[in-house]
């Protein structure tokens, strides 16, 4: 999941007897005796107050030919630092091509146009505060905006850097080069200087301060302790950490290296050790647990409403194998990157890999956990004391306790769901659902896991899964499906196909999660993208198709799930929630001299200001 907190939410084979409605079971209590464990998409967090949520995703993959599933990796989704940004009440749009930063007043609609220096691109804000930065690529330094003020003058930071985090309370910022926006068309200016280097902002002076220091090689993403003490820096052959108090002077970050320092290596699910198997073929099912299949989790599987858990049968045997002699890392670059709130402990898998790593980043070791097959995704609590991670081709779900599942198999308990097909999963704020389910083929099914009475339930959202975003109240979640297929009898441009059915239409699914009741929408194109409300009332989604004129925000309540569209004047192209006592969303639109439209999320009312360069920085 590669999955935003922003949260931008999102994600395997055979044939699966499709069930309407939903089903349930509860959780076994059973656990390890030789281990096996899993922990999602995009670099998350431990720790950290729910805010709004908004995202951008990616296209699911599709059936390989033959007799034999191939599947692409489970899909992920990205920050676009080139859309405008919400502040508390205030919407930043970076003008590149004039000089200039635009601030917003979404109370008074005042427009203030700033001018932070030469080509001002990328641009950040802290969250839930109407304090922004801004990268200005053309002299290679920074500006920060309060409200509509700017501090005292430009302040020099790395040349390239084209990506900013900001912690969670606002008092530092990491300012790199993140190769990955190149590699995805962003005009980049060719410099000199080393792309090891990163800025590291202290924010909580009134112009701000900068110091460089050096991390490892190929910097992807940068995550921060709950704590707000420390940043870490991912990169290709490592973990590198900024610990904010030591930072005092140019310097090397501490370095923990993936490719070394393995202290220990477990073994899998009570010791079995599985014959080999490719990395992108699943297993094939029976069919969903409740209609004949295989029951679900460990210790058996129950009716939601009661009844007998079927035998599973004796345990695994544990069957020697070679591999447990040596421990072998796998190559590659670290994944979805968690770290636990007092930064001790990071956990982290590799694409392909059937390893989980735990890095501890104060002895700077590495401890990796081999599994019975290929992770694809992982996740780390808020409170950062256990991971989980997904198995797709056995379709299990892993916790890990932290530090010690890593080490001690009474610390890990295996879920597995038989007959269903889950690749990612979608972790609600404060940690009570897991929701499990796959993008890499056409699977309309979600499985809503409660970690707190250990029990689950299997909803049929109708369509295939594109992307999940759980609400932060943890009570509802929206689901974005994949476009309808453009063969056969799918529908094209939005519209159905000969049949009629559902696959041939746009749509998403609002789901609540206890009850595990759903309520599809059909929708004229497809809902992209999409924001949740800080205060987990309403859900956007946005519904573009300039050949048809189609030009809307769709508003949904999160309670009655009854939608109503809000027709806009330009083809919408961003979305993001304000705070709650400004209760608007902004959609950025496409417009030769710029336009946002503000909605009130309660009243509906619409307020529309124009005339402020957006140009073409905002991607389409």
């Amino acid at each position: 999941m590669n999955k935003q907190n922003l949260v931008l939410g999102a994600l395997v084979l055979g044939t699966l007897a499709g069930c309407a409605g939903s089903s349930g079971g509860s959780i076994g209590a059973g656990s390890e005796s030789n281990g096996k464990s899993d922990a999602a998409g995009y670099y998350t967090n431990s720790g950290g107050s729910a805010g709004p949520i908004m995202g951008v995703y990616g296209s699911g993959g599709t059936l390989g030919s033959g007799g034999t599933t191939t599947l692409p990796p489970e899909q992920k989704q990205n920050l676009d630092f080139l859309a405008p940004r919400a502040g508390a009440k205030f919407v930043y749009v970076a003008n590149p091509t004039r000089n200039t930063v635009t601030a917003i007043d979404s109370t008074t609609l005042e427009i203030n146009e700033l001018a932070p220096g030469d080509s001002p691109t990328y641009l950040a804000t802290v969250p839930g505060q109407d304090i922004a930065l801004v990268i200005n690529v053309g002299s290679h330094t920074l500006r920060i905006l309060n409200g509509k003020v700017m501090n005292a003058g430009p302040i020099p930071i790395i040349a390239k850097a084209n990506a900013i985090a900001i912690s969670p309370d606002g008092k530092h910022a990491v300012i790199w080069f993140d190769a990955s926006q190149v590699a995805a068309g962003t005009t980049q200016t060719k410099t000199t200087g080393s792309t090891q280097e990163v800025s590291v902002v202290d924010l909580s002076t009134t112009n701000g301060s900068v110091i460089s220091m050096t991390v490892g090689y190929n910097p992807s993403a940068v995550v921060f302790s709950s704590d707000n003490a420390a940043a870490f820096v991912v990169t290709d052959d490592g973990i590198s950490e900024l610990r904010f108090a030591n930072i005092t002077a140019p310097g090397l970050a501490p370095l923990t290296r993936i490719d070394q320092g393995i202290t220990s290596l477990a073994h899998t699910d009570a010791g079995v050790v599985p014959t080999p198997a490719s990395p992108d073929t699943a297993p094939t099912t029976s069919g969903p647990s409740g209609t004949g299949g295989t029951p679900g989790l460990d210790g058996g599987l129950a009716p939601i409403d009661g009844g007998t858990a079927p035998d599973l049968g004796p345990p695994d045997t544990y069957v020697p194998s070679p591999s447990d002699t040596a421990p072998v890392m796998a190559s590659g670059k670290p994944t979805e990157v968690s770290v636990t709130a007092d930064g001790s402990y990071a956990v982290a898998r590799r694409d392909g890999s059937y390893q989980v790593l735990l890095v501890n980043l104060r002895t700077q070791t590495v401890t990796a956990l081999d599994l019975s097959s290929t992770v694809t995704d992982l996740v780390l609590l808020p409170s950062g004391n256990t991971a989980f991670a997904v198995l797709r081709e056995e379709s299990k779900l892993v916790s890990i306790d932290v530090p010690s599942g890593f080490t001690d198999s009474a610390h890990r308990t295996t879920w597995p769901f038989d007959g269903e097909t889950i690749g990612s999963v979608t972790m609600s704020a404060k940690g009570r659902y897991a929701l499990l389910y796959t993008t890499a083929i056409a699977i309309n099914r979600l499985v809503i896991v409660d970690l707190t009475n250990e029990s689950y339930q299997t909803v049929d959202v109708h369509k295939a899964i594109r992307a999940v975003a759980v609400a932060p109240d943890e009570k509802t979640a929206l689901v974005l499906h994949s476009p309808p297929t453009t063969s056969g009898t799918g529908g094209t441009s939005g519209k159905g196909g000969s049949s009629g059915t559902v696959d041939d239409f746009h749509g998403y699914t609002m789901v609540e999660l206890a009850g595990g009741r759903e309520v599809q929408h059909e929708t004229a194109v497809e809902p992209y993208p999409f924001a949740i409300t800080p205060n987990s009332t309403y859900a956007f989604v946005l519904l573009r198709d300039d050949k048809a004129g189609v030009r809307i925000a769709e508003r949904i309540s999160l309670t009655s799930f009854v939608a109503d569209d809000f027709a806009l004047g330009s083809p919408p192209s961003s979305i993001a929630a304000l705070s709650v006592s400004a209760q608007k969303v902004f959609v950025g639109q496409v417009y030769s001299e710029g336009r946002i439209s503000f909605i009130d999320w309660v009243t509906g009312e619409v307020q529309t200001v124009t005339g402020f360069a957006l140009n073409g920085r905002i991607q389409q």
